[in-house]
């Protein structure tokens, strides 16, 4: 009978083959997979223990992706940061020289201008010749599921049930 270390360095295996398999089960975790609930006498307890794996390794990565997401916004707002102090040295360099460049033997930098319109907010405040009017097609699911189950029919939409297994 193996022990809980075994079971758990087992899962373990499992889920870094399903790692590698970019979350396909490959030939070698099939295999795996065999071995460990094999070996296991309780089987649904065996499959627990590799879920519960899974979902302790999704919540470490969620947390990383939470982690990396703030140091993304952080290194945005530093790099804004960064563009408008450079802004205001070229605007000064501007005043005392009148030059809108600099250039040095490894960058230049310079002032740009670009255009933009300031217009309503409302399209029917434009002229017409400049409003385009786009049409976006979504799908309700919920409710054709929902007219399907109070017992409407319609042609080429069926109510598809599905099975899972549930651990709490």
């Amino acid at each position: 009978m193996p022990t809980t270390y075994d079971l758990v360095s087992a899962a373990q295996a499992l889920v870094m083959a399903l790692e590698d398999g970019e979350g396909v089960l490959t030939e070698e975790g099939e295999n795996l997979l065999g071995l460990y609930i094999e070996r296991s006498e309780d089987k649904l307890g065996a499959l627990r223990a590799v879920i519960n794996r899974c979902d302790a390794d999704a919540d470490v990565l969620a947390k990383e992706v939470k982690l990396l997401t703030q140091r993304k916004r952080a290194l945005g707002k530093a790099k804004e940061r960064c563009r408008l102090l450079a802004f205001d040295l070229l605007c000064a360099h501007e005043k005392l020289t009148g030059e809108t460049r600099i250039k040095t033997q490894t960058y230049s930098a310079w002032l740009a201008s670009s255009e933009r319109i300031d217009g309503p907010d409302d399209p029917r405040d434009w002229p017409e010749d400049f409003v385009t009017e786009r049409t976006i097609q979504e799908v309700d699911r919920r409710a054709a599921l929902e007219a399907l189950k109070a017992g409407k029919t319609f042609p080429r939409l069926t109510i598809h049930k599905s099975r899972s297994a549930r651990f709490r």
